[in-house]
């Protein structure tokens, strides 16, 4: 009897996305069908084949990059090996732009896996964080992560369904089901920055915040999720009152500043000296936590604010009038939208832009290219 073979294709490799839809007859499956199993690799393509058969279209798909093996389909133990992970959790990838002097090549690498038109990886990379692929096996989200590794530019992975999230949500006092179905997940009534009574949980599991997600959107009241794994800050050092400064303990602080925050010893003084100051960006959940319990002891006053929640004007110190139309174009471009100017009487200008981080430290850098003076005021 003529033995059964079954082909396992064990990760991503050197693939891409248009060279893997190329095969999908060769395979005998739908362009669709092909790309899910290759994005939740390993996973088994083929079965019940011959072994010349299966040795043919595992050759097919090595050549486009994708490492596979042949098993044989009556042995139990490969057998069994090879579908341990049929029902695998799903993972994605996300992107913190820190340095738009990487975008060409960051951008570069993401279209040419995704075969994606510029347009709409400028798109994609123009939120914060920048939400690359999803619905993929482990294994591929971290053989991709490795693969758009580019420096200036954090790639994260995370798995929704183990993250913790923090959740922000609102009700109205006339919607007693709701608000109690909040207080049962956990969660505390509080007022925020703006005066608005709100509901708030940190650190809550996939079930709950998606439990409470469902909730509000059964009453179409806003709610906010944030998962943990893609939250990032920046931290601020703010002035000390005056009263407050003998509680400063240098000898602590110094060394947080130095080896925590990668800050000279020698800026130091001149740092506590021109209040407020950014001593670390974008940075994870726990090392925030971290870094301002540490601050808090030395008697610093510091606050952490949420990258993705930060909103940006545009500053022009020494504008001219042959700036505008490159600004319209790059307003269009990355923000999808028309800005209007303004014509300032003034030497200066402000463009209020309202700008997520990814698109203002973008316009930034694109205005510094034209050499072109423009600073970042947070709203």
């Amino acid at each position: 009897m003529q033995q059964s073979a079954q082909i396992q294709v064990q990760g991503i490799g050197q693939a891409n996305v248009l060279a893997i839809a190329k095969h999908h007859e060769l395979l005998g499956l739908s362009k669709r069908s092909c790309i899910e199993l290759i994005l939740n690799a390993p996973s088994i393509f083929r079965t019940k084949l011959n072994r010349e058969t299966a040795v043919r279209l595992s050759s097919a798909l090595e050549e486009v990059g994708l490492p596979c093996r042949v098993l044989d389909q009556t042995n139990p133990n490969l057998n069994a090996s090879a579908n341990a992970d049929t029902k695998q959790d799903k993972y994605e990838i996300a992107a913190y732009i820190n340095d738009f002097s990487a975008i060409t090549e960051f951008a570069s690498k993401i279209a040419a896996f995704t075969g994606q038109s510029g347009e709409e990886v400028i798109k994609s990379l123009c939120n914060t964080p920048a939400t690359l692929l999803g619905n993929l096996s482990e294994t591929v989200a971290n053989e991709l992560a490795e693969r758009f590794s580019v420096e200036g530019v954090d790639v994260l992975v995370s798995c929704p369904k183990k993250a913790k999230y923090t959740l922000v949500a609102f009700a109205l006092d006339d919607l007693q089901s709701v608000q109690q179905y909040y207080a049962q997940l956990g969660m505390t009534r509080e007022r925020s920055k703006e005066g608005l009574m709100q509901w708030q949980a940190q650190n809550i599991d996939f079930d709950k915040a998606y439990g409470a997600w469902r909730k509000a959107n059964e009453f179409h009241l806003p709610i906010v999720l944030q998962n943990h794994d893609y939250m990032r800050f920046d931290v601020r050092l703010l002035p000390t009152e005056q009263s407050n400064t003998a509680t400063l303990n240098i000898e602590m602080l110094t060394p947080i500043l130095a080896d925590v925050c990668g800050i000279p010893a020698v800026v130091h003084e001149k740092l506590l000296a021109n209040l407020p100051m950014l001593i670390a960006r974008c940075i994870d959940w726990d090392s925030t936590q971290e870094l301002l319990a540490q601050l808090h002891q030395c008697g610093v006053n510091a606050e952490a604010n949420l990258i993705s929640s930060n909103r940006f004007d545009l500053i022009f110190p020494d504008w001219e009038e042959s700036y505008a139309g490159l600004l319209t174009q790059l307003c269009q471009t990355i923000m999808g939208k028309q800005v209007p100017i303004k014509i300032s009487k003034n030497q200066s200008l402000l463009l209020p832009v309202n700008a997520n981080s990814h698109q203002a430290l973008w316009l930034q850098y694109e205005c510094k290219r034209s050499n072109i003076h423009c600073l970042l005021s947070r709203r």
